[in-house]
């Protein structure tokens, strides 16, 4: 039974930040209020940003996932379900070339810019929030020896509470300053994709719990994930054994010599289609002019508006239907184990989205992790490849019974680190009926059987003691 987890995670490949460590209080207090993260009294002392230029696209990734209350439920020895809920909310940059990334970091006033013939140009953005309820189905498919395999699916309905994308490609431009020194963007030519489903991007906690409680949300679609393992079992044998006549197997240890799983995630998407909110326009511009007093006081309320001013979009052009995708993943998983309890995980999660798509991206990543496993204590200290594997960043995991606690950049806490976002997570989950079964089995058998014995002795020491005669003497008392 999983009571509550959470992640939150900040990473681009433009900025690093060189400066003094970053407090876990300041992390945990953006989860409620992302934009708090970027403010300049935020979480980075902002003097201390640099840039990345090394030519190549950026991206950037601000978000967190909420993994809401959850439970597995084991069926049969071969056949167990599970019902899921969760909460997802990120801001997504992805592919944006480098000189876009600059004019959005330093501004069009910019010297080291201006008056420089930009072509081909291209940058995608997607804000996305969702609920989700999914219902998961498992089996083992084959149990032979050696040989072990399940596999599993999740159902998931989705409820959409927003989703917002401007996808911008083949853009050619140049900065430059009129007479009274202002600057501006002069659009030569661009092609866009841009919409949003409602200006108020905050989502509250009501919000949450009416999706999953009265499913009522903006959008709404389905999802699915499925996966497979196989599990090589050499010493199967000694997870065996025979109580009562039944041959039964230790769920409570782990019998695999190495596991290898195989998953899609996250396939489907949500539609929003509110006539009144929804806003979604594809776009061709020439000769376009972006003044840069547009964007002055712009927040995530007004955005939308904005850049439907700036972009210069005609009533004939909108559309009021808005179909955003899940962050489909390919997930490989190999699970090597060495002694009883040391482990080592290499695992791989592959984003499979477009970098056009109108879709919440999955930031593609390879981790190979050293894992500690007791029955009350874990550690884990995992070496990641991230941001679509171009950063090498180290975390580390720890669970003490039910509680996990860990961060995947566990370099962003450390003082001049270069590190390009801090990441945390925790989550807060029990076992019932589960770990040490052959022990409880085996002993709840053992005591059957003495009970058992006690009674057959009590039994036949009644049945062969002889009868007693009562003295006269009493029998008249």
């Amino acid at each position: 039974m999983n009571l509550f987890a959470a992640n939150a995670t900040f990473a681009n490949t433009y900025y690093y930040y060189d400066g003094p460590s970053i407090q876990m209080g300041d992390i945990l207090s953006g989860i409620g209020d992302p934009e708090s993260l970027l403010r300049s009294d935020g979480l980075f002392d902002r003097s201390r940003i640099e840039e990345r230029l090394d030519g190549k696209p950026k991206m950037a990734y601000l978000g967190y996932d909420l993994r809401l209350p959850s439970f597995m439920l084991k069926l049969s020895p071969r056949h167990s379900i599970a019902l899921t809920t969760r909460f997802r909310r990120n801001v997504q940059a992805n592919n944006v070339s480098e000189d876009i990334a600059r004019v959005i970091g330093l501004g069009t006033s910019s010297s080291a810019l201006q008056n420089t013939p930009f072509i081909g140009s291209e940058a995608y953005f997607n804000a996305n929030a969702f609920t989700e309820i999914g219902l998961t189905y498992a089996l083992v498919l084959h149990s032979q020896e050696e040989h072990f395999i399940k596999g599993g699916f999740t159902v998931k309905k989705l409820a959409g509470h927003y989703s917002a994308h401007l996808l911008a490609s083949n853009i050619d431009y140049q900065l430059a300053q009129n007479q009274e020194g202002e600057s501006y963007m002069q659009v030569q030519q661009g092609n866009a994709s841009f919409g949003f489903s409602r200006n108020d991007y905050q989502v509250t906690r009501n919000e949450i719990l009416d999706a999953i409680i009265k499913r009522n949300s903006p959008g709404s679609g389905w999802g699915m994930d499925i996966g497979f393992t196989y599990e090589y079992r050499p010493r199967y044998a000694d997870y065996q054994y025979t109580i009562d006549e039944k041959e039964r197997t230790d769920h409570g240890e782990n019998k695999y010599r190495y596991r290898i799983g195989v998953a899609l995630l996250d396939m489907g998407s949500i539609t929003y289609k509110d006539p009144q909110q929804v806003r979604s326009y594809d776009i061709t511009r020439e000769n376009l002019y972006l003044d840069s007093y547009l964007f002055e006081g712009v927040d995530s309320e007004n955005l939308g508006p904005t850049l439907e001013e700036a972009l210069q979009v005609q009533s004939s052009e909108r559309k009021t239907e808005i179909i955003s995708g899940l962050p489909t993943a390919l997930y490989l998983n190999f699970d090597y184990r060495i002694t009883r309890n040391l482990f080592v995980n290499t695992a791989v999660l592959h984003n499979l989205r477009g970098k056009d798509a109108v879709a919440m991206h999955q930031p593609s990543a390879l981790a190979v992790a050293p894992r500690l496993e007791g029955k009350r204590l874990e550690l884990a200290m995992p070496v990641y490849l991230t941001n679509n594997y171009k950063d090498l960043n180290f975390g580390a995991m720890l669970r003490l019974g039910a509680l996990v606690v860990g961060s995947n950049n566990l370099a962003s806490m450390l003082p001049s680190n270069k590190a390009v976002g801090p990441d945390l997570y925790m989550g807060f989950g029990i076992s019932i009926g589960t770990g040490g079964q052959r022990a409880k089995i085996e002993e709840k058998a053992r005591k059957k059987a003495n009970k058992e014995q006690r009674k057959a002795e009590r039994n036949k020491a009644t049945t062969t003691t002889p009868a007693t005669t009562v003295p006269d003497s009493l029998q008249k008392q």
